[in-house]
């Protein structure tokens, strides 16, 4: 019983994973979860994520305006 314990205890107060969620406008957008269903928009991206997920954005022209209220990394100009 204590291992147990001692186990979920480990768990609740080990760090979260992030996500690296994909951004190209030739995504279908399914879950940005790949460049195949990247969301086509920054904005999907970062409504979808949540904190400290990783959004790689493939180089292109996006006409958006962003707001962020969160944090998240953007890292651009993925071939």
């Amino acid at each position: 019983m204590k291992a147990l314990a001692l186990g979920l205890l480990l768990a609740l107060t080990l760090p979260a994973h992030s996500a690296t969620l994909f951004v190209s406008p030739s995504g279908d957008g399914t879950d940005g979860l790949s460049w195949e269903t990247a969301f086509p928009i920054i904005a999907d991206a970062i409504a979808a994520g949540a904190s400290e997920d990783v959004l790689w954005i493939a180089s292109a022209t996006y006409t958006e305006n962003l707001v962020i209220e969160k944090p998240l990394s953007l890292i651009g100009g993925f071939v």
